[in-house]
């Protein structure tokens, strides 16, 4: 109630009686709903298929994250079977990345571009949170925390999103590494601490200058978009499975 009254200065009237009464209707609604995931996913494993989905990235994972600017619960796809409580069993995962970087709230952001480029990033990506409305950090993207990710992940494929937000960037650049106190690193560092001494090391590829939003076949593509997309892929070692050239769904084809 303080917080509610005097860090956001709005009125509250409330008292137990009246949570109590809203939320016990909230539990007969949900009470059909109830049950033991754990059992249900154990018995039926190997006659129906389960979809799961992480609500976070990577390095917002408390443990291998950029710690302390993380969530309180595991994000990486091997915390499902702790989560859901189930013993380990082959998975398919699928690994939803951008076509450039991004991060929301504070943190080491090694490719963050603070110019006139990321600000178009973030108005044609819509790049705000979903809840609390922050305009997303947006930067070139960052192939060692994808190749961490990937690997932290055990991502068997990729699904590549936002591809269009790249389409009037002439020039395109990719971290391939990152210089670190006189070292070159190819991998993103354990030491977490180390980040914010990272300078990016860049690759450039052409950009295809042309929309993109329309197309709905991956070999409709500019020939610049394939190759960007071919470089992700060989760089990574995982197929892009998927591509996604806008929010609608008919925007999102296979590869």
């Amino acid at each position: 109630m303080n917080i509610i009254t005097k860090a956001y200065g709005m009125d509250c009237v409330l008292s137990v009686d009246t949570i109590l009464l809203e939320y016990a209707d909230y539990g007969k609604k949900l009470q059909g709903y109830l049950g033991d995931v754990s059992l249900l996913v154990s018995k039926e494993q190997h006659t129906r298929a389960f979809l799961f989905e992480q609500a976070h990235g990577t390095m917002l994972d408390p443990v291998f994250g950029t710690y302390p600017y993380t969530v309180a619960p595991p994000t990486i796809a091997g915390a499902v079977f702790a989560c859901v409580g189930v013993a380990p069993f082959p998975t398919f995962v699928l690994g939803v990345v951008k076509a450039y970087t991004t991060r929301v709230g504070n943190g080491p952001f090694p490719t963050e571009l603070g110019n006139s480029t990321g600000q178009l990033m973030r108005e044609r990506g819509h790049e705000f949170g979903t809840v609390s409305k922050r305009p997303r950090r947006c930067g070139w993207l960052d192939l060692p925390a994808l190749r961490y990710a990937v690997r932290l992940n055990g991502c068997t494929s990729l699904a590549i999103t936002k591809l269009d937000v790249l389409s009037t960037i002439s020039q395109l650049r990719v971290c391939t590494g990152y210089r670190w106190k006189g070292s070159l690193l190819k991998e993103f560092p354990a030491e977490i601490s180390r980040l914010p001494d990272c300078v990016p090391v860049y690759t450039t590829l052409p950009g295809w200058g042309e929309d993109i939003a329309q197309v709905r076949s991956s070999k409709n593509l500019p020939l610049y978009a394939k190759r960007y997309i071919a470089y992700l892929q060989d760089s990574l070692r995982v197929p892009a499975q998927y591509i996604s050239v806008g929010p609608d769904r008919a925007a999102f084809f296979k590869r």
